[in-house]
């Protein structure tokens, strides 16, 4: 009896623990959700759909602005996740449901809609 306990517990904690990689390397690792990847700068866009052509203006405008901020450090580099991915922007378990949300340096879009 004893026996099988420890068995179906060793089962259910490898399962866990294999679920639990799994999910980490795909929240770390956001080009695997997402179809597209644009550099612009020190900032990437991981995206589905194709960009607007005013994305590179708005996006240098942001940098431009950022760099002369107290925070920035050189060397820095964000991955922008857009919400065009049904998947990537739900990944979170405490994010809930705000326009978008930052985690390590990756910041992800998920209830609003993009107009570059």
């Amino acid at each position: 009896m004893l026996k099988t306990i420890k068995k179906i517990l060793l089962s259910s904690l490898s399962i866990l623990g294999i679920t639990f990689l799994i999910w980490v390397v795909f929240l770390l690792n956001p080009g695997l959700s997402y179809a597209n990847e644009t550099q612009f700068d020190y900032i990437t866009i991981y995206h589905n759909q194709a960009l607007s052509e005013q994305t590179e203006e708005v996006i240098n405008a942001a940098v431009a602005i950022i760099k002369h901020s107290d925070l920035f450090e050189n060397g820095t580099s964000i991955q922008l996740c857009l919400n065009d991915d049904p998947t990537y922007p739900s990944l979170h378990p405490f994010a809930g449901q705000p326009l978008a949300y930052a985690m390590l340096n990756k910041t992800i879009l998920k209830n609003c809609t993009i107009d570059f």
